[in-house]
């Protein structure tokens, strides 16, 4: 028998932590407390997600789905771990390539799809463009008279728009973390679409952390990938700043063992490696001023993490960063040069001013990006498509 709720489902590429899982998570959060809502992952499905963190959620994946659905396939499974050593009686069996092929897991997804989508009153997909299997999903939704609204994530360049994909003109609405990748999408087709950015999720423990007034403790927050520029804060903060002054770098990656040979000799300059969400706390109490290097984002969610807890932030034009905000004057290009040109600027700021400046952050954070705020804007984004 049918709740006497609408339907939510939220669907994408849910991995094991990240922006995205977060985000979703907390999407689910605020859907949940008044519609019925599930959550299905295109991609692996991880017991520990982080969509879990927001409370107890209906959280799967269409391999698990597949997988409990059908005895056959786990009889196969079992078969097939006599035969084979990496095969076992799961899920993940179910991408291994022999097994996927042998099986035809392509299909079955697609078939599921096609017999689940129905079942709901809105799809929301949290996902980037490119993400597999949504053609598939907006098409089938479409079919049906579902709406779909789509929640981006990832930069929109003009790689992405060259692709032409014609079938993104079947979703009902966009939401984009800024005004800048919407611009990109309609390149593609005239689309409807908002600005939800960024919420911090711990910002009541943000909120509490006392504004400093000197600057001596730099620090970033990332994955230690390419797009990063990570290497041009270390060299940058090699190059102009005083013995007193520390670099702290948070995070891991591809680019670490390069990065760490590239800081070799400085003592100053610390890398921390990957913390646990309940860390970032610590990361943004016990530091000063957040650079943000990146050559690609969405968002990102430290500049809102930064902002909440009244971090003086050097950044680059990247994401939402610019529509964060507009009359701030700590930017530069991402090279070595224009940071250190920054770092110099940065360090010119009297015991009065890095208060004022920390405190008018914090007051853009609570007026435009509080969790209250983005909860009652994605709430009133699918009100429109909801009938009860």
């Amino acid at each position: 028998m049918r709740l006497n709720k609408d339907k939510i489902l939220i669907i994408g590429p849910i991995g094991e932590f990240g922006g995205r899982e977060l985000e979703t998570g907390f999407i689910a959060s605020v859907f949940a407390k008044k519609y019925e809502v599930k959550v299905i992952s295109t991609a692996h499905y991880f017991e520990k997600s982080q969509v879990m963190s927001f409370g107890v959620i209906d959280y799967t994946s269409l391999t698990k789905e597949i997988f409990q659905k059908s005895f056959f396939i786990r009889c196969i499974l079992k078969l097939l771990s006599l035969l084979h050593s990496n095969v076992i009686v799961s899920p993940k069996s179910l991408s291994i390539p022999f097994v996927k092929k042998l099986l035809k897991i392509e299909r079955l997804k697609a078939k599921y799809l096609q017999k689940e989508l129905p079942n709901y009153d809105l799809i929301f997909v949290c996902a980037q463009v490119y993400s597999n299997y949504l053609e598939e999903i907006i098409g089938a939704a479409y079919k049906h008279k579902i709406p779909v609204v789509f929640r981006t994530t990832g930069t929109i360049n003009n790689d992405i728009v060259a692709l032409n994909y014609s079938w993104l003109s079947k979703v009902s609405l966009f939401i984009h973390h800024s005004k800048k990748n919407a611009v990109q999408l309609a390149k593609i087709c005239n689309i409807n679409f908002t600005v939800i950015d960024q919420c911090a999720y711990a910002e009541s423990d943000l909120l509490k952390i006392k504004v400093k007034d000197s600057i001596s403790r730099f620090f970033t927050l990332s994955r230690l990938s390419a797009e990063k520029q990570v290497h041009n804060v270390i060299n940058a903060f090699n190059k102009v700043c005083a013995e007193s002054d520390f670099l702290y770098i948070f995070g891991d990656g591809l680019e670490r063992k390069k990065l760490e040979s590239l800081a070799k000799g400085n003592s100053r300059i610390e890398f921390k490696g990957q913390i646990a969400c309940n860390e970032v706390i610590n990361a943004f109490k016990e530091n000063d001023c957040f650079i943000i290097s990146s050559s690609e984002e969405a968002g990102p969610l430290t500049g809102i993490e930064a902002m909440a807890s009244g971090k003086i932030l050097i950044s680059t034009r990247v994401g939402a960063m610019n529509e964060r905000l507009p009359a701030y004057k700590f930017w530069y290009d991402g090279s070595q040069k224009g940071l250190e040109e920054q770092l110099k600027l940065v360090k010119t700021l009297n015991n009065t001013e890095a208060i004022e400046l920390s405190r008018q952050l914090r007051a853009r954070y609570r007026d435009k990006y509080s969790i209250k705020q983005v909860s009652e804007d994605y709430m009133n984004s699918i009100a429109m498509f909801l009938k009860r």
